[in-house]
C-alpha cells in the first residue's frame, strides 16, 4: 500500500444517523481509510450505505460520532473544510446533461483556478487531461457526445472520470459500477485501485458484487440492517 507525505486519512468515529425520532439507519460505525487504500463499503439494501456516504460528504449531519479528514500536517478536518480535496460519485451523479461528456470532466477544474481562466473554456491541456480520463475507462468514443445522449452506465464512468481528473485527496463512490458490465465494472475499479496506489488516494467505494470486492477492496466495512457493523480483511 503507497502512503504519501500529502495523502488524507478518513476518520470515522462512533458515527450514528436517524431520522427524526424514527430507527437508527445506522449506529456506532467506526473505521479508518488510509492513504493509498480502497475500502469497500457493503451490506444489504436499507442498511444505510447511502447516508453513511451522505455523512462522510457533508451533505447530511449525523446525530453523533464524528468524521475527520486528517492532513500530514496534523489537522483534522470536517467535510465542509475539504473543498475540492474530496472528491465524490453519487448516486445520482450530479452531471450537466447539456454539456459533452469531456467537459462535464473538465468542470472538476472548477474553483481550482481564477475564473477568468475558463470564462471562454477550459485550456488545451485541462481537456486533453479530461480527454485521457475518459480513455482510460472506455470513452474515447463519447468524448464529445452530450451527457443526454450516454446510456446510465456511460454516465457513471463519466462521474468516475470527473472525480479522477480533480485530483482530490479523498474518493467516496456510492455504487460508481451499479449500471457497468462485469469487463466495464472491473476496468473501472481498477482504474480506482491504479490511481489510489500510484497517489496515495483514500478510496470508499459502496460496492454489492462478493468477487469485486474480494479482487478490488484492501478492506471491507459491512452495514447490516439496524445498525450491526462487522467488518473484515
Amino acid at each position: 500500500m503507497k502512503e504519501r507525505a500529502d495523502g488524507v486519512s478518513l476518520v470515522v468515529r462512533s458515527l450514528s444517523l436517524r431520522y427524526g425520532k424514527g430507527e437508527w439507519l445506522f449506529e456506532d460505525v467506526s473505521f479508518t481509510v488510509s492513504p493509498g487504500q480502497l475500502m469497500a463499503l457493503a451490506g444489504p439494501s436499507g442498511s444505510g450505505k447511502t447516508s453513511l456516504m451522505r455523512c462522510l460528504a457533508g451533505v447530511v449531519e449525523p446525530t453523533s460520532g464524528t468524521v475527520r479528514y486528517h492532513r500530514a500536517d496534523g489537522r483534522a478536518l470536517a467535510p465542509s473544510g475539504m473543498g475540492s480535496a474530496l472528491g465524490v460519485v453519487f448516486q445520482n451523479l450530479r452531471l450537466t446533461g447539456a454539456a459533452t461528456a469531456i467537459d462535464n470532466v473538465c468542470f472538476a477544474r472548477l474553483g481550482r483556478q481564477p475564473f477568468y481562466r475558463t470564462l471562454f473554456g477550459f485550456s488545451r491541456r485541462d481537456r486533453e487531461g479530461a480527454y485521457a480520463e475518459l480513455c482510460a475507462l472506455g470513452l474515447c468514443h463519447m468524448a464529445r457526445a452530450p451527457i443526454s445522449r450516454l446510456s446510465g452506465g456511460e454516465r457513471q464512468r463519466v462521474a468516475v472520470a470527473r472525480a479522477l481528473f480533480q485530483e482530490a485527496k479523498v474518493i467516496l463512490a456510492d455504487e460508481p459500477v451499479a449500471s457497468l458490465d462485469r469487463p466495464n465494472a472491473e476496468r473501472c475499479l481498477a482504474c480506482l485501485r491504479q490511481r489510489c496506489r500510484r497517489d496515495g488516494i483514500s478510496v470508499l467505494v459502496v460496492l454489492h458484487d462478493e468477487d469485486l470486492i474480494e479482487r478490488f477492496a484492501d478492506d471491507v466495512v459491512r452495514l447490516e440492517p439496524r445498525a450491526e457493523l462487522s467488518a473484515a480483511v
